[in-house]
């Protein structure tokens, strides 16, 4: 399954995608996010490779998804000795629905020992995706879909089986659906009634930002009237205890 994700971060590989991406969209790139780690590849090769773009004049800043925080540390410390342009950004799931294991193939979720780091480290901004978990913190799945969902994962076959309703489906479950992400959804939902009539969805998103890290968050919609809601969780404040509760 590996294979349909490995990533390639060798320098030309990189030189000639960003030329393509800057045809497309014109100009200097404001950030350029590496979507996931090649760890087989020297750290400080690639933050060699993206200091070059930034001092080329291609791209104003670099950030990294889907990195451990190890390889992240050891980024921003070779950066730090060498004068370097240090990644700005990192991208990783970071939600209120905890997942049990990476919820897609070679990404990376947020851990208590990533939050202690990020909160260290607030000139890295987080760019936490999947912050509802798939639609799971706004009411998608039921317990019932917990029983009978396949506790058995194959590894996709082919390039289109990643694209399935029926694996993605399967993948969200197994990584969302435990008792304890229905528990905190629940109390989401009661402590938005208690806030002011806001939504699970909503407390999960002011949730993420609440963090003492540099806290942002990525969600997507098709649905304009969702989209307006999760916009509305900005007026939403969580007290540090309300966050833990």
């Amino acid at each position: 399954a590996s294979s349909f994700w490995k990533p390639n971060l060798d320098r030309r590989s990189l030189a000639a995608e960003l030329d393509l991406s800057r045809d497309i969209l014109g100009g200097k790139i404001d950030i350029y996010l590496l979507h996931r780690d090649e760890i087989e590849r020297d750290v400080s090769e690639i933050v060699d490779t993206m200091d070059g773009f930034v001092g080329s004049g291609k791209v104003a800043s670099w950030g990294v998804s889907n990195w451990s925080g190890e390889r992240l540390d050891a980024a921003l410390r070779y950066a730090k000795a060498n004068g370097k342009e240090p990644p700005r950004c990192s991208s990783l799931q970071d939600s209120l629905a905890a997942p049990t294991r990476e919820p897609w193939p070679g990404t990376v979720f947020m851990r208590s020992k990533d939050r202690a780091w990020y909160e260290r480290h607030a000139e890295v901004a987080v760019l936490g995706w999947e912050c509802l978990g798939k639609g799971f913190l706004a009411g998608k799945w039921s317990v019932d879909d917990a029983k009978n969902s396949s506790r058995s994962l194959s590894p996709p076959r082919e390039h289109d089986d990643v694209y399935s309703d029926e694996w993605r489906e399967n993948q969200m479950k197994q990584a969302y659906l435990t008792e304890a992400n229905f528990a905190r959804r629940d109390r989401a939902k009661s402590l938005g009634q208690a806030k002011g009539d806001f939504r699970s969805e909503q407390v999960a998103i002011a949730w993420c930002l609440s963090k003492p890290y540099n806290s942002h968050v990525i969600t997507a919609t098709v649905n304009p009237r969702h989209l307006r809601s999760n916009v509305s969780a900005l007026s939403l404040r969580l007290t540090a205890d309300e966050a833990n509760w």
